[in-house]
């Protein structure tokens, strides 16, 4: 584990739940990107609320640079109910801060889905 990986923590009836570096590049980092694309084709607007489902081979992973290389999961309305797909690539890229150069990743959307329309097909 590097220092660079991002954790969530949140507590529910007294159980403390933490979320892997994968996790939250996932369910943060990409839920940011679809936003942004939802954005741009006019498809989102701040009252819409979206979730990512993380997939099982992207569980517990605590270093960027042990990423998949690319992703496919559902996107959730704030019921839970399936309202689209995306696809992604792992772009990995070497990073420099302070601390030293380390792996990094961010996601590239190659297809997304959303309420039906097609929004990216890359």
């Amino acid at each position: 584990m590097n220092c660079h990986s991002y954790y969530i923590f949140w507590v529910t009836d007294m159980i403390l739940y933490m979320l892997s570096a994968s996790e939250v590049f996932v369910t943060e980092t990409l839920k940011k990107c679809i936003e942004k694309e939802l954005k741009k084709a006019n498809l989102y607007s701040k009252k819409d609320v979206i979730e990512v489902e993380c997939p099982d081979d992207w569980l517990c992973i605590e270093d960027e640079s042990e990423f998949p290389s690319y992703g496919e999961t559902r996107i959730l309305d704030e019921d839970g109910n399936n309202v689209g797909k995306v696809c992604w690539k792992t772009r990995f890229f070497i990073n420099e801060d302070a601390t030293g150069k380390y792996i990094d990743a961010e996601p590239i959307i190659t297809k997304l889905k959303y309420k039906g329309e097609v929004v990216v097909n890359k």
